[in-house]
């Protein structure tokens, strides 16, 4: 379990770094889209992805610190 929490800490981290999937390009890059500088809620969009993706980044790093710092504390229980 002590495993899977620090590879979850670390994908949540890496996501948040790179951003999201391929498919939410468009929302968050409109020189990718002529049409999306005519949507009314892009800067909404923008900030409900920057809002995940500050909170992906907390929860990651959260996993990551306390996984190692138990991981560390218990040395011969891995």
């Amino acid at each position: 379990m002590l495993y899977v929490r620090i590879i979850v800490g670390f994908a949540l981290l890496l996501m948040a770094a790179f951003g999201p999937g391929v498919g939410f390009r468009r929302i968050t890059n409109p020189n990718l889209d002529p049409r999306a500088a005519a949507r009314p809620h892009l800067d909404h969009r923008r900030a409900a992805v920057l809002i995940l993706r500050i909170l992906g980044a907390m929860i990651g790093f959260w996993l990551l610190f306390f996984s190692i710092a138990e991981a560390l504390h218990r040395p011969g229980h891995m």
